[in-house]
C-alpha cells in the first residue's frame, strides 16, 4: 500500500478487520495529520466516529458525525452530508429509534432520487433494506416483508457491481422477517444459502457503505438467533464461533461486531462450556 492520506484509510479498515481497534484508530490520527481541507478533515471525522460506533463509544461516534457533516457543508458537499446521515439512520436504528432513523434515511432518499439520474435503483433498494429492519424493530413484521419485496423487484435494475451484495443483504432481510414472523426454520433455510460478498470497491466510501447495514446488530448475527429461536444451541454455537473468526478464504471483509463475542460467550456459559 502505496503512502497517503487515502492508504491510511485501507489501513485503518484492515487492522479494524483484525479487530485491532487501537492501531484502526491511531490510523485515523495519522491521516488526521494529513488532511489538507475541510473536505478530507471531514472524512477524518467520519471514519473516527464509525470506528468509535463500532467498539461501543456510541455518543462520540454520533458527535464526530455531526462534525463531519458540517465539514461536509463548509466545502459545499451535499451529496456526502447525505452520506453522514444515512449512516446516523442506521445508528438511529440500532440505538433502538426506529422512527427517527426511517425519517432521516427517508428525507436523503427523496434528494437522492430527485436529483441523482444513476443509481437510482440503489438508492431505492437501500432505503427499502432499512425500511425493512426499521418495521422488523417496530413490530410491523408484515409491514418489513413489503419493504423486503420492493428490493427484491429493484434487483434486475441495480447497477451491476452492486448485486451480489445486494443480493446477500436481501437474503438476510428475508431471513429476518421469516424470524419475525416465528418460523425459525425457513429463516435458517434462507441464511444457509446466502452468499456472502466482498466489498465493491477500497475508497472510504465504499467501503463505508459495504459495512453500512452491519451498523444494525440484529442484520449481522440472524442464524444463530434462529438456532436459539429452534433451541438448537449447539448450532447457534457454531454460527457465533463463525461469526467472531475472520474468514480468509471467503469473500466478505465485514469487520466482525464485537457483541457476538459476548453472545458466544452467554451461549458457552449456558452450555457449561469454558468461554
Amino acid at each position: 500500500i502505496k503512502p497517503g492520506f487515502l492508504s491510511c484509510f485501507t489501513v485503518s479498515y484492515i487492522s479494524a478487520l483484525k479487530e485491532d481497534y487501537d492501531t484502526a484508530l491511531d490510523w485515523v490520527d495519522r491521516f488526521s495529520s494529513m488532511a489538507s481541507d475541510s473536505g478530507e478533515a471531514a472524512m477524518v471525522e467520519f471514519w473516527r466516529g464509525l470506528l468509535h460506533y463500532w467498539t461501543g463509544s456510541r455518543s462520540e461516534a454520533m458527535r464526530e458525525l455531526r462534525r463531519s457533516h458540517r465539514l461536509w457543508g463548509v466545502v459545499g458537499n451535499r451529496v456526502y452530508q447525505g452520506s453522514m446521515d444515512k449512516v446516523r439512520a442506521w445508528m438511529l436504528l440500532d440505538g433502538g429509534d426506529p422512527v427517527s432513523a426511517m425519517n432521516l434515511h427517508a428525507r436523503e432518499d427523496t434528494f437522492r432520487v430527485r436529483y441523482f439520474s444513476y443509481g437510482k435503483a440503489n438508492i431505492l433498494a437501500l432505503g427499502a433494506l432499512h425500511r425493512s429492519y426499521c418495521g422488523l424493530d417496530m413490530g410491523e413484521i408484515e409491514a418489513s416483508a413489503s419493504a423486503a419485496s420492493a428490493v427484491d423487484s429493484l434487483m434486475p435494475d441495480l447497477v451491476p457491481s452492486w448485486r451480489n451484495l445486494f443480493a446477500y443483504r436481501l437474503t438476510q432481510v428475508q431471513a429476518a422477517v421469516w424470524l419475525g414472523r416465528g418460523n425459525a426454520d425457513s429463516a435458517v433455510a434462507l441464511c444457509r444459502r446466502a452468499d456472502p460478498s466482498g466489498p465493491v470497491g477500497t475508497t472510504p466510501e465504499a467501503l463505508s457503505w459495504y459495512l453500512l447495514s452491519s451498523l444494525y446488530r440484529p442484520s449481522c448475527d440472524i442464524l444463530p438467533r434462529a438456532y436459539i429461536e429452534k433451541g438448537d444451541l449447539e448450532s447457534a454455537i457454531e454460527a457465533y464461533e463463525r461469526l467472531t473468526i475472520y474468514d480468509t478464504s471467503g469473500p466478505s471483509r465485514l469487520w466482525i461486531r464485537p457483541e457476538n463475542h459476548y453472545a458466544l460467550a452467554r451461549l458457552y456459559e449456558e452450555k457449561g462450556m469454558v468461554a
